[in-house]
């Protein structure tokens, strides 16, 4: 019998956030490789977006996936695609995307997932995207 894929699916709107004060309080919370990669960042907003994500893929993996902190370390594979570099117990998947005011994160139990979220053209409205492999 195969076992159900758990997804978890977390979408923020970052409009009213602002970096100076979650950048300072938060990094600690981060590897930190994660964390000289987010402040290469150009825009202050991709850095803003990209470290929520990664906070919120951090905090899921500590609380629910029983992942000690101190054993996290994101890497990317050749697509630009986040993994976890330990060989840890956990054997899910996330992902992260980020565009405008929003970032939206997908976690899987055990399937491999991607998400993905732009601004549509002319419209102040976000396209949603889930995939699964």
């Amino acid at each position: 019998m195969t076992e159900t894929a758990e997804v978890q699916l977390f979408a923020i709107n970052t409009k009213e956030l602002t970096i100076d004060f979650y950048y300072s309080d938060v990094t600690n919370y981060l590897p930190i490789n994660e964390i000289e990669k987010i402040g290469k960042k150009k825009k202050h907003k991709d850095l803003l977006n990209s470290l929520i994500g990664y906070l919120i893929i951090t905090g899921y993996l500590c609380k629910y996936a029983g992942v000690r902190r101190e054993r996290i370390e994101f890497h990317r594979n050749q697509w630009g695609k986040p993994f976890l570099k330990n060989d840890l117990k956990w054997k899910g998947s996330f992902n992260i995307s980020h565009s405008n005011d929003w970032v939206i994160c997908g976690i899987s139990n055990s399937q491999i997932i991607g998400v993905d979220i732009e601004k549509k053209n002319s419209h102040e409205h976000l396209f949603f995207k889930l995939l699964f492999y």
